[in-house]
């Protein structure tokens, strides 16, 4: 999987769709209908209709994680997911990073890092979309 970075603070969900489509970041930006002023990244919903959308494959929400409740390093992941974790207290939204094969894709960063050298993996995981269907 090649590594995306996101160009502003709220494109996370972007980056991580093109990094898991293997699609360009504005190709996936313009299928998600997404301007680059939007104040708000991607919903979980509005994530798993981009990924279906670009894959032709089901993708959903996995409702094995009781969400908050482990950290990145606590969760067992399925390959290739999307993965929403959380932000220091207080701030109202997450943080979009892909993982696969043991490698956490995370867009503010320069390059993916294996799981155990990520700095984030003690922040807590929201939510998780994997793919579903053939």
């Amino acid at each position: 999987m090649q590594h995306v970075r996101q160009i502003n603070a709220n494109d996370c969900g972007i980056a991580v769709a093109a990094m898991l489509t293997g699609r360009a970041y504005r190709t996936t930006m313009r299928a998600a209908g997404f301007t680059p002023h939007r104040e708000e990244g991607l919903y979980v919903s509005e994530m798993i209709a981009l990924l279906s959308g670009l894959t032709g494959r089901e993708w959903k929400e996995w409702k094995t994680v009781a969400a908050g409740r482990l950290t990145l390093r606590e969760t067992a992941f399925p390959d290739g997911v999307a993965v929403v974790i959380g932000r220091r207290t207080g701030v109202p939204f997450g943080h979009w990073i892909a993982i696969r094969k043991g490698m956490a894709y995370d867009p503010e960063l320069r390059a993916p890092l294996p799981m155990d050298d990520y700095p984030r993996g003690h922040w807590r995981v929201l939510r998780v979309v994997i793919c579903g269907g053939p």
